[in-house]
Protein backbone atom coordinates (compact mmCIF):
# COMPACT_ATOMS: atom_id res chain seq x y z
CA UNK A 1 0.00 0.00 0.00
CA UNK A 2 3.13 2.33 0.00
CA UNK A 3 1.79 3.35 -3.79
CA UNK A 4 -1.20 4.78 -2.32
CA UNK A 5 1.40 7.18 -0.30
CA UNK A 6 2.98 7.55 -2.87
CA UNK A 7 0.39 8.84 -5.09
CA UNK A 8 -0.70 11.19 -2.76
CA UNK A 9 2.67 12.83 -2.32
CA UNK A 10 2.72 12.59 -5.92
CA UNK A 11 0.39 15.89 -6.31
CA UNK A 12 -1.67 16.24 -9.52
CA UNK A 13 -0.40 13.15 -11.19
CA UNK A 14 -1.56 10.74 -8.52
CA UNK A 15 -4.75 12.69 -8.08
CA UNK A 16 -5.37 11.75 -12.25
CA UNK A 17 -4.65 7.98 -11.56
CA UNK A 18 -6.36 7.64 -8.03
CA UNK A 19 -9.61 9.01 -10.70
CA UNK A 20 -8.56 6.43 -13.49
CA UNK A 21 -8.57 3.59 -10.85
CA UNK A 22 -12.01 5.18 -9.15
CA UNK A 23 -14.02 5.15 -12.11
CA UNK A 24 -11.82 1.88 -13.37
CA UNK A 25 -13.69 0.34 -9.81
CA UNK A 26 -17.12 1.90 -10.77
CA UNK A 27 -16.80 0.11 -14.15
CA UNK A 28 -16.15 -3.16 -13.18
CA UNK A 29 -18.58 -3.19 -10.23
CA UNK A 30 -20.80 -2.70 -13.00
CA UNK A 31 -20.30 -5.26 -14.96
CA UNK A 32 -20.44 -7.82 -11.52
CA UNK A 33 -23.66 -6.40 -10.54
CA UNK A 34 -25.12 -7.08 -14.09
CA UNK A 35 -23.76 -10.16 -14.37
CA UNK A 36 -26.10 -11.08 -11.78
CA UNK A 37 -22.92 -12.41 -9.45
CA UNK A 38 -23.48 -13.61 -6.20
CA UNK A 39 -20.28 -11.63 -5.57
CA UNK A 40 -22.66 -8.54 -5.83
CA UNK A 41 -25.12 -9.65 -3.34
CA UNK A 42 -25.14 -7.46 -0.04
CA UNK A 43 -23.15 -9.95 1.68
CA UNK A 44 -20.53 -10.41 -0.05
CA UNK A 45 -20.48 -6.55 -1.98
CA UNK A 46 -18.21 -5.50 0.36
CA UNK A 47 -15.67 -7.99 0.02
CA UNK A 48 -15.65 -8.11 -3.40
CA UNK A 49 -15.29 -4.49 -3.89
CA UNK A 50 -12.56 -4.24 -1.53
CA UNK A 51 -10.67 -7.46 -3.12
CA UNK A 52 -10.89 -6.07 -7.04
CA UNK A 53 -9.63 -2.32 -5.63
CA UNK A 54 -6.42 -3.71 -4.02
CA UNK A 55 -6.20 -5.70 -7.41
CA UNK A 56 -6.52 -2.44 -9.00
CA UNK A 57 -4.48 -0.73 -7.26
CA UNK A 58 -1.27 -3.54 -7.69
CA UNK A 59 -1.71 -3.12 -10.99
CA UNK A 60 -1.77 0.20 -11.59
CA UNK A 61 1.21 0.48 -9.60
CA UNK A 62 3.07 -2.18 -12.32
CA UNK A 63 2.25 1.02 -14.38
CA UNK A 64 -1.25 0.00 -16.30
CA UNK A 65 -3.28 3.43 -16.64
CA UNK A 66 -6.06 2.53 -19.08
CA UNK A 67 -9.41 2.44 -17.00
CA UNK A 68 -10.96 -0.34 -19.47
CA UNK A 69 -8.46 -2.14 -19.20
CA UNK A 70 -8.15 -1.75 -15.33
CA UNK A 71 -11.81 -2.68 -14.71
CA UNK A 72 -11.21 -5.98 -17.23
CA UNK A 73 -8.24 -7.30 -15.83
CA UNK A 74 -10.19 -6.73 -11.85
CA UNK A 75 -13.51 -8.81 -13.28
CA UNK A 76 -11.08 -11.69 -14.79
CA UNK A 77 -9.36 -11.41 -11.72
CA UNK A 78 -12.51 -12.14 -9.78
CA UNK A 79 -13.63 -15.03 -12.13
CA UNK A 80 -10.15 -16.99 -12.30
CA UNK A 81 -9.57 -16.64 -8.30
CA UNK A 82 -12.91 -16.74 -6.50
CA UNK A 83 -15.84 -19.29 -6.80
CA UNK A 84 -18.74 -18.32 -5.46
Amino acid sequence: MTFLLDLTRAGATGKVLIKIVAQALDDAWDKIEKSGSGFARPAYANATREEIAKHMIEVAGRGERDQHILAEDAVRFLAENYKF
